[in-house]
């Protein structure tokens, strides 16, 4: 039986982005595109070492938890899809997804030692304090944000702020 190999392409990765780039970010560049700095990404990577240290059946060890660690922040930082950020840091899409869920499931099993939401009277002055710049009523809280135009209808467009939407 005669396979047409033409349906098979090789996929053209970018090499060594973890081990030869990413080391050469000033620590601007670093914290622009992963949203921290050096120094916590190494604590986080420590933290979270053994939830995602994984092997296959036969005992061999997956994708490494610096390279998992990076993909998945670099895809929770920025508006890049799978296919790019797999094609950047050289795995499959599908590894991408699985990092993802690990990186995921790790970092919520530690939120509650950093995420401390507020109480009592803490919470409704920050609720206020929300509605008073955003008019966004019962907010308690934000992280990060960009903003992303949203045009005001034509009909009723002079009862949006500025002509937005968002």
């Amino acid at each position: 039986m005669h396979v047409n190999r033409t349906f098979f392409r090789r996929v053209t990765r970018i090499k060594n982005y973890v081990t030869i780039t990413i080391p050469d970010y000033s620590e601007r560049q670093f914290r622009e595109h992963f949203r921290m700095s050096r120094t916590t990404f190494e604590n986080l990577e420590r933290m979270l070492a053994l939830d995602l240290i994984r092997t296959t059946e036969s005992g061999r060890f997956t994708l490494d938890v610096r390279t998992q660690l990076l993909a998945v922040l670099w895809l929770l930082a920025t508006p890049d899809s799978f296919r790019s950020v797999s094609d950047r840091f050289d795995i499959s899409k599908s590894l991408l997804h699985d990092s993802m869920k690990r990186v995921v499931v790790a970092l919520n099993n530690l939120a509650d030692r950093f995420i401390k939401w507020p109480t009592g009277d803490q919470l409704n002055k920050v609720k206020q304090r929300f509605s008073e710049i955003g008019y966004l009523p019962d907010v308690i809280g934000a992280i990060d944000g960009c903003h992303i135009p949203i045009p005001a209808p034509k009909v009723s467009s002079v009862t949006y702020k500025q002509g937005w939407v968002s």
